[in-house]
């Protein structure tokens, strides 16, 4: 049986994506190099305004030599097989380019018109679209959603008294929970739904008052989605087509995928054979070479990340977005629409980046603000960034597993090295906040989780961070293997010393802390007490393995003398013995289920449930009721009083430890069928 690693657990996140797989400027070692990462907000001196100090862009042979040697430099040290280039400056394209290859069977180069799968950034196109809606007067962002959804797509209240809204989509905040594990991905056209079978089957619980705290949503891009096609009353892959890449002239972009002619009923017409030759393939680093994946079907929720474009189309995009709602083929949005765009629509809080109408708002270095979205399949990592004031957009996407490195840092690099010093201020802690700063401490979970259903229990310890305070007075970020130093700049917002990236913090009423909020504004962390968090996870799975054991041996050894004792107590010894044997069960078949997940980031395409953890769920609910009844025993084996004193208490740690576990199980959606 494999062995379920930190990483492992990481790498099964990804079927969440559609979003983001970023190393977070919070979990940055501060022993380890620091990655450039194109969402923290990178920040220097406040006193100093940034004068560039190196040719911007001023010599394009000069400046796509240093690019080209970048991403050549990255694409050996990560096992990438090709990279897609797109930067814009001033209003025309300044590169667009590929790197390595799309096929390497067939040695196909990635040039401009290579097709790779976008990820999340394909949500931008959703915002877009819903804007031209809000333009046309057909809708207002302040609607409830429900207003324009067919009866059955409506969302109920939850006991909120707040709807959602259309700009909570935009902005990640209706409050729902997060999953896909077993249905958000596949890997055969065979296996998709239509996003219609997805919104209705697959309905996430509203767990907070919407518009409070972000958690990115890809139900909530898919649910915009539905709302474009339901208001245009069109299908929503021909809405895009005509109102979107046509007007634009992006002629290699869909959100189609190739399902052939044979496209089952409700599904969309298929992505013409044309542009599915030029699709990459997506790439895993296996055994010192690459192996090719399975082709990711995300049909199913097409409007949060089926998008394939090229260098070439998505240039377009940038300039259109950079050129207040056109480029030179056409209008998207009115001027005044695009602009609006730009605005600000919600943020944790005031002193980090938050969403503009569906956009992430980054800090570049130099300070410069910036707005863009970044996107992960399993195979493809990819990052748009549009910088107004510099007139500067940059689009990259990898085709490999490995390709984070280049997606989050490209951008950051580019910017860093055309156009500021390089340099960074200083930081040191305040001198009171070694002791003041205690308040912080404690343990955190990312709120972008399942909470009613079996893949919460994946969040184990992936999505957990701790929060200490050194004597220095540094407050120290922990993320799995990794820790940061930061400092507080001003009241619950702290800037990291190493690439000034920024994080804040929420309080109560009283000033007790209660989130943890992260830099790029669309997640928070939620603030948790020791028992439901990952220490005592561990501590009582470890104990019900110490009990199991121990019962079982008592029982084995108790077999072979005669033994004084009453019925209950009879019954009492059984019933202890039974929940031992189920909760052993429990744990070889769950280990055993799990391990097709340990196997790598392709885990998302694996049946889910297997059919080994579907039977773990069965003896974990049949080793819940025994360790019912085996609290049921415990009074009348204190009444019988026919054991020894010692075997009393041993029998009574074994069933106060075996009920824990259930009840903790419970707390972690393993008691049931939770799956979907």
């Amino acid at each position: 049986m494999k062995r379920m690693t930190t990483a492992a657990m990481s790498a099964l996140f990804s079927i969440f994506l559609l979003g983001f797989q970023y190393s977070p400027a919070w979990a940055q070692s501060e022993n380890e190099p620091v990655p450039m990462a194109a969402v923290p907000a990178a920040e220097v001196s406040p006193s100093e305004e940034i004068a560039p100090t190196r040719a911007n862009f001023s010599n394009r042979a000069s400046t796509e030599a240093y690019i080209d040697g970048v991403i050549q430099s990255l694409m050996a040290a990560d096992n990438i097989a090709g990279v897609s280039l797109a930067i814009v400056k001033d209003g025309e394209i300044f590169i667009s380019k590929g790197y390595g290859f799309s096929n390497l069977e067939a040695r196909t180069p990635v040039d401009s018109s290579s097709m790779f799968r976008i990820g999340s950034i394909s949500k931008t196109f959703v915002w877009t679209a819903l804007m031209q809606l809000v333009e046309e007067g057909q809708i207002t962002l302040d609607d409830p959603v429900n207003d324009h959804l067919p009866v059955n797509f409506q969302i109920p209240d939850g006991g909120y008294d707040e709807p959602i809204r259309i700009w909570h989509l935009m902005s990640h905040s209706p409050g729902f929970e997060d999953g896909g594990i077993g249905y958000l991905f596949s890997n055969s056209a065979d296996l998709t739904m239509t996003l219609d079978d997805y919104l209705l089957n697959y309905r996430p619980d509203r767990v907070r008052p919407a518009g409070v705290t972000t958690s990115y949503s890809n139900y909530g891009a898919a649910l915009a989605g539905k709302i474009v096609a339901h208001v245009s009353a069109m299908g929503f892959e021909d809405y895009m087509d005509a109102r979107i890449f046509a007007p634009l002239g992006m002629s290699s972009s869909s959100f189609r995928e190739p399902l052939g002619d044979d496209a089952r009923d409700g599904h969309p017409t298929s992505l013409s054979d044309e542009l599915a030759a030029r699709i990459s393939s997506g790439f895993e680093w296996k055994k010192g070479w690459f192996e090719e994946g399975d082709f990711e079907w995300i049909t199913s929720v097409a409007p949060a990340g089926s998008v394939s474009s090229s260098a070439d189309d998505m240039a377009l995009f940038m300039l259109a977005h950079l050129g207040f709602g056109a480029n030179e083929n056409g209008r998207m949005l009115s001027e005044e629409s695009q602009a609006t765009m730009r605005e600000l629509t919600f943020s944790n809080a005031e002193s980090i980046n938050g969403l503009a109408h569906g956009f992430i708002q980054y800090t570049m270095p130099g300070e410069y603000d910036a707005w863009g979205h970044g996107g992960d399949t399993i195979y493809f990592h990819s990052n748009m960034i549009m910088v107004p004031e510099l007139d500067l957009g940059i689009y990259v996407s990898t085709n490999s597993i490995g390709g984070g490195g280049i997606r989050n840092g490209l951008p950051n690099l580019i910017v860093e090295h055309f156009f500021t010093d390089g340099a960074l201020a200083k930081l040191t802690p305040p001198e009171d906040f070694a002791e003041r700063g205690q308040r912080f401490a404690g343990t955190y979970e990312i709120n972008r989780r399942s909470y009613s259903k079996l893949e919460r229990i994946f969040g184990i310890p992936g999505s957990f961070m701790t929060v200490s305070v050194d004597e220095e007075g540094y407050l120290l970020l922990t993320a799995g293997p990794n820790t940061s130093r930061w400092v507080e700049t001003a009241p619950l917002t702290f800037r990291n010393v190493k690439n000034g990236s920024v994080i804040a913090f929420r309080e109560d009423e009283d000033g007790t802390i209660t989130q943890f909020l992260i830099a790029f504004g669309i997640m928070a962390g939620d603030r948790v007490g020791f028992f439901s968090g990952p220490n005592w996870f561990f501590m009582i799975v470890g104990l019900a393995v110490l009990g199991s054991i121990g019962a079982i041996t008592g029982s084995i050894l108790r077999r072979k003398r005669e033994i004084t004792q009453t019925v209950y107590e009879k019954y009492g010894s059984r019933i202890i013995a039974a929940n031992a044997l189920t909760w052993i069960l429990f744990f070889v078949l769950f280990g055993l289920g799990l391990a097709p997940l340990a196997g790598g980031p392709t885990a998302p395409f694996d049946p889910f449930p297997s059919t080994l953890l579907f039977l773990s769920l069965w003896a974990a609910l049949i080793g819940a009721l025994l360790s019912l009844a085996g609290m049921a025993s415990l009074y009348p084996v204190w009444q019988a009083k026919s054991w020894p004193l010692w075997r009393r208490i041993r029998h009574s740690v074994v069933v106060v430890v075996f009920f824990t576990f259930a009840l903790t199980l419970n707390y972690w959606n393993l008691i049931g069928f939770k799956y979907f």
